[in-house]
């Protein structure tokens, strides 16, 4: 019971943390939305994907997309 009670914390972690990584993905192509295309061509994400970990969001994706981010 107890191992079935930290499984699904660790998963309702993983769940809240590629929910936080779209939310900031989303504001990040909002604003590329905006940008025309000289400024388009420019733009590149930092190691943070737009957030403020360098790690979290960089997990949430090789999780969700099932590929490693590379820099």
């Amino acid at each position: 019971m107890l191992l079935c009670c930290v499984c699904m914390h660790q998963l309702d972690i993983v769940i809240d943390n590629v929910a936080s990584t779209v939310l900031i993905l989303e504001a990040v192509q909002s604003s590329m939305s905006k940008m025309n295309a000289t400024e388009l061509s420019s733009f590149r994400l930092d190691a943070n994907l737009g957030g403020t970990s360098a790690v979290l969001q960089r997990k949430s994706v090789e999780r969700s997309a099932g590929y490693q981010c590379y820099y």
